[in-house]
């Protein structure tokens, strides 16, 4: 009786296996989950016979569950983008470069269009960055916060000071609250000569000698104060001035001047090409600064760079009428060129003039 009533409990489970799988066939899957390993067949053992029946054989075990095909896996959660770094200072259009000076709290911030820079440093005002101008030893140096910083000559002709710390270039001194803007080239006092005194220089070029023979004039290769003052052939031939504020180098007919923007000139053998010291620096070598510097005919030529945007070399040539070639003069001096005129350029210094 025990056997029996164990065999009659068996029965319905094994139907209920065996009907479950027909269902997970017929319906497909709610996800995408891999489908069950596949249901085993019975293992129902079929009772003891008993005194009512014979031994039973064991139910047939159903077909195992078959994975229905599932829906296409949901879409992972899409990572949020993060926060978006600050777009800076953008002066004209342009993004302004992040100041990297060590000198406290420094800002980006505008000049018009043009990107500049704000310190305490420097009073906490604005000042445009790069500013163009050359050194001028002319132009006074002038200290600001303890630095001394060597005087400039701007494109417009005026005196500066030159910074090459906080990048901002050949600045009017009034803008560090220094010195009182001046002309460059300064004004000389022509020299006493054998029969008369020189007159008064011209504001932002070199004194202009008097008409007496020997009265000292402006600045020429031999000295600040050379002979003849400054016509064509007023230098000794060969040499070169090569200033560098505050002292006065003048470079011999062996040597060429290096003129660095920004940095210090410098003279250096023939056969020693000038360099720069620093980064973003425009070197421009000088082996002649007029026509007294070249013979045989030749003149004084300046070579041009669109790459570089500035001169490379001022040599002596044959000839020197190319597309970025001009004749190079000394201050008001003349051009043998036709239809040109001796003036100064926003890329020389000021005592080294151009034919254009």
């Amino acid at each position: 009786m025990r056997a029996l009533r164990f065999s009659l409990f068996s029965l319905p489970f094994a139907v209920f296996v065996a009907c479950g799988g027909v269902t997970d066939i017929d319906y497909q899957g709610p996800d995408a989950s891999a489908g069950g390993s596949s249901g085993a067949g019975g293992t129902i053992i079929g009772g003891t016979g008993g005194g009512i029946t014979d031994g039973g054989s064991g139910n047939m075990g159903g077909t195992g569950n078959v994975a229905g095909t599932g829906p296409t896996g949901g879409t992972g959660n899409v990572a949020g983008t993060g926060a978006t770094g600050g777009t800076g200072v953008v002066c004209g259009g342009e993004l302004c470069p992040p100041p990297s000076v060590p000198i406290g709290q420094v800002d980006s911030c505008c000049v018009g269009d043009k990107c500049g820079i704000s310190s305490s440093f420097i009073g906490g005002q604005c000042i445009e960055l790069g500013q163009e101008g050359k050194l001028d030893p002319t132009c006074p140096p002038q200290t600001v916060q303890g630095l001394t910083l060597q005087g400039c000559c701007k494109p417009s002709g005026m005196c500066g000071v030159l910074d090459t710390f906080i990048g901002v270039g050949c600045v009017d001194p009034s803008q560090f609250g220094v010195g009182t803007p001046t002309k460059c080239g300064g004004t000389g006092t022509g020299g006493t000569g054998g029969g008369g005194t020189g007159g008064t220089a011209a504001g932002g070029s070199g004194g202009t000698g008097g008409t007496a023979a020997g009265g000292t004039g402006g600045i020429t290769d031999a000295s600040v104060g050379g002979t003849g003052g400054v016509s064509a052939d007023g230098g000794i031939p060969g040499e070169v001035y090569c200033d560098n504020s505050p002292n006065v180098i003048v470079c011999s007919a062996a040597q060429n001047c290096c003129l660095l923007n920004p940095g210090q000139e410098y003279c250096t053998p023939k056969a020693t090409p000038c360099a720069c010291t620093g980064a973003n620096c425009d070197a421009t070598t000088v082996s002649c600064d007029g026509p007294e510097d070249c013979s045989g005919g030749q003149i004084c030529c300046g070579t041009f760079s669109q790459q570089a945007n500035a001169y490379t070399t001022l040599k002596c040539q044959s000839t020197c009428g190319g597309q970025w070639e001009r004749e190079i003069c000394k201050p008001n001096g003349t051009c043998t060129t036709s239809g040109q005129t001796c003036s100064q350029s926003s890329f020389l210094t000021s005592y080294i003039w151009r034919c254009n």
